[in-house]
């Protein structure tokens, strides 16, 4: 098992803690606002024959991100801008990664955060398919097409954004939710376990900011001693240095949000996430590394 990224573990650095207020996340994004999103990923792999030098994925995305509302609805509207990917120190940015440069995906959101709809560009699916050769056309149009691709986007919005929706900010609260979720059309609901606490509360010029760690994970049984124990640096890294029981169905995940507390705009995220996968050489692990900034040139 690797270590924890270290960095992951400095939350919060350049704000000043301020004064506590009794109050809980309200989701009422500003409208009209926009801004630049940047999300780097380090995925690192190891299986038997990497073990002492695993591969290295690193990707970059850059995203203009515009928040638009109506008299019912929320409009999220993302276009990306610049995408770069190496592994091992070699470019190497997919066609199907290359073609959604210019593309506008719109995440269509209820008054009180619920994720509705996805909205893509005309031939969205068709141009991520002809990047690949036809015999996986089908299996393309049943991940993204459909149900399947809205699943995967109402997974990543209720694990970052909805489930926080109305919680406390009061530094030190504590709570426990498993959110239960499914995957694919007709599958079998899913769930994930998860523990979150409140760091602190901050400011940064005039906003008022709240960072939260959370630990989830896939299987129970990997969350059995973070619900008997605080929240440290030592119990995070013990979360991801456990083997799990069963390594193909586990998937842990350690999030440090921090978010303006009276309307939810992110202003960051960092997440390491761990999980196994069955290759034809043997198991293989993978950790990620994932920082979303944004910028608006507000202060």
């Amino acid at each position: 098992m690797r270590e924890i990224s270290v960095i992951l573990l400095l939350v919060g650095v350049g704000l000043r803690v301020r004064a506590e207020q009794a109050t809980n996340m309200s989701f009422n994004l500003p409208d009209g606002l926009t801004r630049t999103q940047t999300v780097v990923r380090k995925i690192n792999t190891w299986t038997k024959a990497t073990l002492n030098s695993p591969e290295v994925d690193v990707d970059t995305s850059v995203f203009l991100v515009s928040i638009k509302h109506t008299s019912t609805e929320t409009r999220i509207e993302q276009v990306e801008t610049a995408h770069s990917r190496t592994v091992n120190g070699v470019p190497l940015l997919h066609p199907s990664q290359q073609v959604m440069i210019g593309k506008t995906n719109t995440f269509v959101v209820s008054p009180d955060g619920d994720l509705l709809r996805v909205e893509h560009d005309d031939n969205y699916l068709d141009d991520i398919k002809a990047a690949f050769p036809p015999a996986a056309h089908a299996s393309l149009e049943t991940a993204l097409g459909g149900l399947n691709g809205f699943f995967m986007a109402k997974r990543s919005w209720q694990m970052s954004v909805k489930r926080y929706v109305g919680m406390p900010v009061k530094v030190g609260t504590r709570w426990r939710q498993t959110v239960t979720m499914s995957f694919e059309t007709n599958s079998v609901p899913f769930k994930v376990y998860t523990v979150t606490v409140v760091l602190k509360q901050a400011e940064e010029g005039a906003k008022r900011l709240v960072t939260t760690l959370s630990l989830e994970a896939t299987n129970p049984e990997d969350m059995q001693f973070v619900y008997t124990n605080g929240m440290s640096v030592e119990l995070v890294r013990k979360f991801f240095m456990q083997n799990p029981a069963r390594p193909l169905t586990s998937r842990r995940v350690a999030r440090w949000r921090t978010v303006e507390i009276d309307t939810m705009l992110p202003i960051r995220e960092e997440r390491e996430e761990r999980w196994f996968e069955s290759r034809p050489k043997g198991l293989a692990e993978l950790d990620e590394f994932r920082v979303e900034t944004y910028d608006d040139g507000r202060r």
